[in-house]
């Protein structure tokens, strides 16, 4: 059985013909709104050193082409970090929407020219709605499962 098999079988969250890059644009988009976004590695690490319990998710941008060994290296802190922890850890593509993303919205909360490294997502104060259900589902059933290397969601364009 595949992975796509046993996710799809088991996810009954959201619209089933939703990827789960839309599921995480619209969780992001969300998030922003709500002010539960932090960007940076400095104000990330801050946020996990005194809440870690309250952060939901941790984005981290696919960075493989990078050759700046500093932004490698605190990625590796970042990820180490919330693997020891136990939160939820994607990896995304398309840097330039999610900058988009970022930029937008209400509350801006990413300056331009500044590097994405690192985005957490607070848990909201009530329940989760149905696209944060969805990106943490799916995120427990990659990491649940045996395949390897682990999937980079790529954000729609």
């Amino acid at each position: 059985m595949t992975f796509t098999e046993v996710f799809t079988s088991s996810t009954r969250i959201c619209d089933a013909s939703k990827t789960i890059g839309q599921g995480l644009e619209e969780c992001l988009l969300r998030a922003l709104n709500s002010g539960r976004v932090t960007v940076g590695v400095k104000e990330c690490a801050k946020l996990l050193s005194c809440a870690s319990d309250q952060v939901m998710l941790c984005l981290m941008p696919d960075m493989a082409s990078a050759s700046d060994v500093s932004v490698h290296i605190q990625q590796t802190l970042i990820r180490s970090f919330c693997w020891e922890n136990g939160i939820r850890l994607l990896t995304v593509k398309n840097c330039p929407k999610l900058r988009e993303l970022l930029s937008g919205g209400s509350a801006p909360c990413w300056v331009e020219g500044e590097a994405i490294t690192c985005l957490l997502i607070e848990k909201p104060k009530g329940d989760l709605s149905a696209e944060d259900a969805y990106v943490c589902h799916y995120h427990d059933a990659v990491f649940s499962s045996d395949i390897y290397p682990k999937p980079i969601i790529q954000l729609p364009v």
